[in-house]
């Protein structure tokens, strides 16, 4: 299964926990792997990015306060609340929810996801390119 075909997955996880918004699975460096119908691809990359950089921006404070590897980030805005998490080698779940959604209900449904699917979720390193000569 790749990452192609975990976008029912990400409506599921949508349609089945309430107050959720949109739902993103994202490699750790930004780019978008599945998102959910409803989330449209321009939006879709913008939330990438910020997942990306709230994810990187803890496990850099995990490595400089001694903290160990990350686990999730979560940002609580006036009127929406944005849940990122780490997900198999290499990749973040990411998820917008409404300010009241019950955050351990929201956090609960991410991590049973990302158990059961943690073989699938992971995202192989890319080489670098060497610059064209």
């Amino acid at each position: 299964m790749s990452n192609r075909d975990l976008s029912w997955l990400m409506d599921q996880l949508r349609d089945e926990t309430a107050g959720v918004l949109h739902v993103l699975l994202l490699a750790e460096d930004g780019l978008r792997s599945a998102k959910d119908q409803t989330l449209g691809v321009d939006s879709a990359d913008k939330m990438a990015a910020i997942c990306s950089g709230m994810a990187n921006l803890g496990a850099g404070a995990g490595d400089e306060l001694d903290g160990g590897a990350l686990r999730s980030v979560v940002v609580d805005l006036e009127r929406k609340q944005l849940v990122i998490m780490a997900a198999g080698r290499g990749s973040v779940l990411g998820v917008l929810a409404e300010a009241d959604a019950d955050l351990a209900l929201v956090a609960t449904a991410m991590v049973q996801m990302i158990e059961r699917l943690a073989d699938h979720l992971g995202v192989a390193p890319r080489a670098a390119q060497s610059p064209a000569s």
